[in-house]
């Protein structure tokens, strides 16, 4: 995009961190027909919106295994969503991002391309 400052590489690197478990949830909840507005169809959306829906109840799952993660400390609730998925997978049991990472990898594919065409197809006034 033109009139805009190039990302300092600082503001990459924090771009490529793993976001927290409450990062990604919020992310999440938005509207999947505020996401997908390229696709004027409610089936497309009704399919995106299930699939969010059981990403969400993945992260809630997470969320309340790792709060107990350490059952001689377990998280607050604050502090589970403030972790990130990678750092809370213990030796001996499957990854926290298990069934997770995949669906979730499929929304950040296709996100960018909804907003390419929409900024391609909205007659240029910037309107997300």
């Amino acid at each position: 995009m033109t009139g805009r400052p190039a990302l300092s590489a600082s503001k990459v690197g924090e771009l490529c961190e793993e976001p927290s478990l409450g990062q990604v949830r919020e992310a999440l909840s938005i509207p999947v027909e505020r996401l997908l507005v390229a696709r004027n169809d409610p089936s497309f959306w009704k399919r995106a919106d299930d699939e969010r829906q059981a990403l969400i109840a993945g992260l809630d799952r997470a969320h309340r295994d790792i709060r107990v993660v350490d059952s001689a400390r377990p998280m607050t609730e604050q502090e589970a969503w403030s972790c990130r998925l990678t750092d809370h997978s213990p030796l001996r049991m499957d990854p926290m991002y298990e069934g997770i990472l995949e669906p979730l990898f499929d929304v950040c594919e296709g996100t960018p391309l909804e907003i390419g065409w929409l900024l391609r197809n909205s007659g240029n006034r910037g309107e997300l």
